[in-house]
């Protein structure tokens, strides 16, 4: 892949700590000044495309202003959800004055992060995961960037539990449960009062309850 060199800034424009959104070709950069280092990564949250000048740096670390999805500006990993793919990154050095970064021909807003596909008959174990939201989602996420290649079983009552596309999907996550007893009919549903919750049957684990293969 060949790649082009843009200068997007100047060393005197950012001081150490700061962060400045900027304009390559065309291309929405975030330029982030850490420890006398200059990083250039994607502008844009890969969760709902805020751009991300607009949050904290904190160290290495971005935070969104909207659901507070964390990324690394040195490398452009996600940190912390709810957020489900990485930040693509860029080349920079300095020369003179003028920050210049290294733009490939093919660009992203978004990189999935590496993760190892479902492989049960090298990894009998199973991991059971409570809840198919964000947090229930990026603990599946991480056991798959680790290396698990065990089976992985989420249980929810949404009807469509969180999950990757498939295309963009790097690999099988594992299982979905939604027990009938306890499904909701949206998963933007506002959550159910103390009383109503009280009210409803207990969960109850299905041999035929429906399921989905990530």
């Amino acid at each position: 892949m060949t790649h082009r060199e843009i200068t997007i800034a100047k060393t005197s424009e950012l001081k150490d700590g700061e962060m400045r959104q900027v304009s390559a070709d065309g291309t929405d950069i975030l330029l982030a000044r850490v420890g006398g280092k200059y990083h250039a990564v994607g502008a844009h949250c890969t969760h709902y495309g805020v751009p991300l000048v607009e949050g904290a740096l904190c160290g290495e670390r971005v935070v969104c202003p909207w659901h507070h999805a964390c990324f690394n500006v040195a490398t452009g990993d996600l940190e912390e959800p709810p957020a489900l793919d990485a930040l693509p990154r860029y080349g920079v050095r300095v020369e003179g004055e003028s920050v210049i970064v290294s733009l490939p021909d093919e660009i992203s807003d978004r990189r999935t992060p590496a993760m190892t596909k479902m492989d049960s008959s090298s990894d009998a174990r199973l991991f059971v995961i409570l809840g198919g939201g964000a947090a229930g989602y990026a603990a599946a996420q991480t056991l798959r960037e680790d290396g698990f290649k065990g089976r992985v079983l989420m249980i929810t009552r949404e009807d469509r539990p969180r999950k990757r596309s498939a295309r963009r999907s790097a690999g099988c996550f594992g299982e979905c449960t939604r027990p009938a007893a306890c499904g909701s009919n949206s998963a933007r549903a506002r959550p159910a009062s103390r009383a109503t919750a009280r009210s409803r049957p207990p969960c109850s684990i299905r041999a035929n309850a429906s399921r989905r293969i990530w």
